[in-house]
């Protein structure tokens, strides 16, 4: 184990590990269940491509050192080949925004001073300094999802199909089983299960 500290205190982060001690912290408080982002490699990718752009942009402008910049970007094409995918251990449910970004972050950071001094650290590329540069979670998080969006967006408008012809199928099944409508926590106009599925449907119908 090392010994990584913040403004909060000191916490220990396995030796082996290329994330730090932001990522141990956001692992921990939300702890809320086994699916972390080690199981989304298309985001973290998403994500890697983002921290590339920003530092060849601030390279451009020269807002980042040209050496770090490109040791932030050659991490950056390892983590978007596949390699460290066992280093976001962030858990899903908690982390859209701040906790993958800074998970990102530190794996990046941490490989980018290995490429510069031979070990892990931030001697040489910060986190936040560097990594984040000119960034927010509020943006590069956003920017990683339409990303994402955009590359499964084909498939997932196929697979609706699917679902819609499923619909379809509940709404004839229950179209003569009443329930009561609800208008909060009040009764409201009858309808039938049938006319819910059917109205569920209908949301599927200008997929194209």
């Amino acid at each position: 184990m090392r010994i990584e500290k913040d403004a909060l205190g000191e916490l220990p982060v396995p030796e082996e590990a290329y994330y730090g001690i932001q990522t141990v912290r956001c692992a921990q408080n939300y702890d809320v269940t086994d699916h972390t982002f080690n199981e989304l490699p298309h985001v973290i990718r998403a994500v890697a491509e983002v921290k590339k752009a920003a530092a060849l942009a601030n390279k451009e402008i020269k807002a980042l050192e040209a050496h770090k910049a490109d040791a932030i970007a050659q991490a950056c094409d390892e983590i978007i080949a596949g390699k460290f995918s066992d280093q976001f251990p962030v858990n899903i449910w908690r982390s859209h925004g701040t906790g993958v970004n800074m998970n990102v972050n530190e794996v990046i950071a941490n490989r980018a001073n290995e490429i510069l001094t031979g070990r892990k650290g931030y001697d040489e590329v910060h986190p936040n300094t560097h990594v984040n540069m000119c960034q927010s979670s509020n943006d590069t998080y956003p920017a990683a999802e339409a990303i994402v969006l955009y590359r499964m967006i084909k498939k997932t408008v196929e697979s609706v199909k699917y679902f819609e012809d499923a619909l379809k199928e509940k709404a004839i099944e229950f179209k003569d089983l009443p329930r009561l409508g609800r208008t909060c926590m009040q009764d409201a106009v009858p309808m039938t299960f049938g006319q819910v599925f059917a109205a569920w449907q209908s949301l599927c119908l200008h997929r194209e």
